[in-house]
C-alpha cells in the first residue's frame, strides 16, 4: 500500500481521544453528540436534510 499522506495529531487530539477513552463511552458518548449536531448545522447550512 502507498501512504498518501501521514495524519499528524497534536497534543490537543491526543487528549480529546485520550478523554473518550477514560469516559468508555466510545460510540454514543457526549463527544458523539457533539460531532453528530455540528454536522447537523453544517449539512442544514446547505438546504440539506439529516436524519438523526
Amino acid at each position: 500500500m502507498i501512504n498518501v499522506f501521514q495524519p499528524k495529531l497534536g497534543d490537543e487530539e491526543l487528549s480529546a481521544v485520550k478523554e473518550v477513552f477514560a469516559s468508555n463511552w466510545i460510540g454514543k458518548g457526549s463527544k458523539t453528540k457533539t460531532l453528530e449536531e455540528n454536522f447537523r448545522k453544517w449539512i442544514m447550512r446547505g438546504g440539506g436534510q439529516t436524519i438523526m
